[in-house]
């Protein structure tokens, strides 16, 4: 009889949970991008007209994803007249940078933190449905980057919210302006991403890449304002366009689970060296098998065709310059999907290499000879000074803040100045932090030490001299 009873308990149970996950209702959520808020009265006005008709729609959609450039130039007044006109949405509104609020503002991404409390990458879930924000900006840059440390973070994260949860990235910048996609690409293959929202291009698009879409919108700030309506339900995620004024129009249907990549690139590895000419080796499945595939390092494609096995194999002779290169396996299957597998591999051509030395992040300004050592710091936070003859690392500095300020050595003390606004103050020769000064905006100009002074600005704006 007890077996009986926790028998019965035990389907009661799933009963339950398969009536909860039959009522579950789909959802909809809405796509901005590009507002460009300023002192002109047009973008605001578009922005407002957009706000009125999201508010106004039945069912509500259950949240705003902003794509970046929200102001022109970043702006404290500019931030703070979006976020007053965003506050008028009647649900939620996630946000990221642009490179609008990047590329010559002190003020920044850093509103993202001030005026809207929100953090440069962060991520929430919904309906079954994950949620990613992620920043592709640079600062004092028209183009866009996913570095390793954002793809580091990506892949923490999809790793807690579970291989096969149905995944939605979100950031700025569209195909064309990240250098570093194919990484992107590598990093969410072994995850269900079947969507990836951008803007920049101030128009509706549609990329296919290995099983992800991705989808730009039109700039909330063009002579009509534009967005999309996004409908999740059990299977498939709806995309409907909708120019202000206008009538919605379908679009595409994705679907909420992305098909597996065909494509597995077998030689070269990633990270490997390879002397002389690129021997090329690829695997392909059915989706793909008949179709006309490229095998290329970076620009410089081939045409090849697989065998009755499905390998592509070919030789690309290199003659470029000794560094990191991209090899890619390129095919398009029928319904336009273009799939591919690469890696980020060492080629050395007629000139040798000497040395390299992987870093946090992107060096930003100039690196600086002082002797023989090297000091630069990165956009990973971190300052460094290597030996400049075998590029061993000699020092290595946390600072907890991007550093776009150049590294000035002068005697035994290194200068620079952070993004969080501070004023730093190394031993050349070991590292250690000796003082710091902490100003009102943050630095990206570089110091100069003169009669021993140390001269430079912040964004406040203001000059200090130390």
């Amino acid at each position: 009889m007890t077996r009986i009873l926790r028998l019965f308990t035990f389907l009661s149970i799933l009963i339950m949970l398969a009536a909860a996950c039959a009522s579950a209702a789909p959802f909809t959520f809405i796509h901005i991008s590009d507002t460009h808020i300023t002192g002109s009265v047009n973008p605001a006005r578009n922005l407002e007209a957009i706000v009125a008709e999201v508010n106004a729609m039945n069912p509500q959609p259950a949240f705003v994803l902003m794509t970046g450039d929200e102001t022109e130039t970043g702006l404290p007044r500019d931030w703070e007249r979006y976020s007053g006109i965003i506050s008028k949405f009647k649900m939620p509104v996630y946000n990221v940078a642009g490179n609008h609020e990047t590329k010559w503002s002190h003020w920044g991404k850093f509103a993202l933190h001030k005026v809207l409390n929100q953090e440069d990458h962060y991520s929430f879930s919904y309906g079954g449905v994950h949620f990613v924000a992620m920043d592709s900006t640079i600062w004092l840059q028209h183009h866009g980057t996913l570095d390793q440390n954002e793809l580091t973070w990506l892949k923490k994260d999809l790793d807690k919210a579970g291989r096969n949860t149905p995944t939605i990235l979100f950031y700025h910048h569209c195909p064309g302006f990240i250098p570093d996609e194919p990484e992107l690409l590598r990093a969410i293959r072994p995850y269900n991403v079947p969507l990836i929202l951008v803007g920049h291009g101030h128009r509706f698009r549609t990329w296919k890449r290995n099983g992800t879409i991705f989808q730009m919108v039109k700039g909330a700030m063009n002579d009509v304002g534009g967005y999309r309506i996004l409908e999740v339900n059990e299977s498939t995620i709806r995309s409907i366009t909708k120019s202000v004024g206008s009538e919605p129009k379908p679009d595409i249907e994705i679907p909420l689970h992305a098909p597996a990549n065909p494509i597995t690139l077998l030689s070269p590895r990633a990270n490997q060296t390879t002397e002389g000419d690129v021997h090329i080796r690829a695997m392909v499945g059915p989706a793909v098998q008949g179709r006309m595939f490229e095998c290329s390092i970076d620009a410089d494609s081939r045409p090849v065709t697989p065998d009755a096995d499905g390998i592509c194999d070919t030789t690309i002779k290199f003659e470029g310059t000794p560094g990191w290169h991209t090899v890619t396996v390129t095919a398009k299957d029928t319904d336009g999907m273009e799939w591919s597998d690469s890696a980020l591999v060492r080629l050395n051509g007629k000139s040798r290499e000497v040395w390299h030395a992987h870093v946090s992040g992107g060096v930003e300004r100039g690196i600086r000879a002082a002797g023989d050592r090297l000091y630069f710091g990165t956009l990973g936070g971190d300052v460094y000074c290597l030996d400049a003859r075998t590029g061993k690392e000699i020092w290595r500095r946390s600072l907890g803040s991007d550093v776009v300020s150049e590294v000035v050595v002068k005697g035994d003390y290194a200068y620079l100045g952070t993004t969080d606004g501070r004023i730093v103050g190394l031993d050349a020769r070991t590292g250690e932090q000796k003082w710091e000064y902490l100003t009102g905006g943050p630095i990206l100009a570089s110091p100069a030490v003169i009669d021993g002074e140390i001269l430079i600005g912040s964004g406040e704006p203001a000059y200090y001299a130390l």
